[in-house]
């Protein structure tokens, strides 16, 4: 059980960070610059999956995960998810594209490479995040 899970059961606030996602290039000096905010992206406390909201896809979230296999050219894979009929499975993971942690003067933003949207430069940015606390409630289950 993760550190967000035992929060929620135990009826503690949990903080909730916000980035920007962007769309952006890349200037003369190859540092990324940001063209215009396209979304942003979530992240509670002790877990490591991201959720992803784009403003051009109201209602769909996507996923961030850490990549697990070490060797990857990727930091990050983008999943979506959806329901799933078979008993003892909650959902179906569906990879979309990979993200990559950049460095040097692009450090603190990730590069989002969605495979049907390889034409467009998106990045999250964990620079100027914002962050709230929620109350959670206590879980009468546990």
């Amino acid at each position: 059980m993760n550190i967000a899970s035992q929060n929620q059961m135990q009826g503690n606030k949990v903080k909730v960070y916000r980035f920007d996602v962007f769309k952006g290039r890349i200037d003369d000096s190859g540092k990324i610059e940001k063209i215009n905010s396209v979304g942003h992206s979530t992240l509670y406390e002790g877990s490591t999956t991201y959720t992803l909201y784009l403003r051009m896809f109201l209602k769909d979230q996507f996923y961030l995960l850490p990549e697990q296999e070490a060797g990857r050219p990727f930091d990050f894979v983008i999943l979506t998810r959806e329901p799933s009929s078979l008993p003892g499975k909650k959902y179906f993971w569906n990879r979309v594209g990979t993200a990559k942690l950049l460095g040097d003067q692009n450090s603190g933003i990730m590069k989002l490479d969605f495979d049907l949207l390889a034409c467009v430069d998106l990045y999250l940015n964990f620079h100027g995040a914002t962050t709230k606390e929620l109350e959670t409630q206590s879980n009468p289950a546990a």
